[in-house]
């Protein structure tokens, strides 16, 4: 029995430790998420100025895409984690 609750403490420990890692590129993913919003909105700034402007807001609209994408299955994995962190919990107790 306490092979397996030693088992269930390692498991706990490694998926707490997933969560923090996945907490920190969610946040990660965030920031360069609001990063191609504001390169997309520098571009549509500068359209008027220079032809440049274009290329800009396309450039900073695909950033924000791909991270939008990566944070949210991020956040999806996130929420297994924290099922399976309180299925543990549960069942240690």
């Amino acid at each position: 029995m306490s092979s397996t609750l030693a088992k269930m403490k390692a498991e706990l420990v490694e998926l707490e430790i997933q969560k923090k890692k996945l907490t920190a590129e969610i946040e990660k993913n965030g920031m360069q998420f609001r990063l191609g919003l504001w390169i997309m909105v520098g571009g549509v700034i500068l359209i008027p100025v220079y032809g440049i402007g274009i290329a800009v807001s396309l450039i900073g609209m695909v950033i924000a895409i791909i991270n939008n994408e990566k944070r949210a299955k991020e956040q999806d994995t996130l929420a297994e984690v924290i099922e399976k962190i309180s299925d543990l919990e549960n069942s240690m107790a």
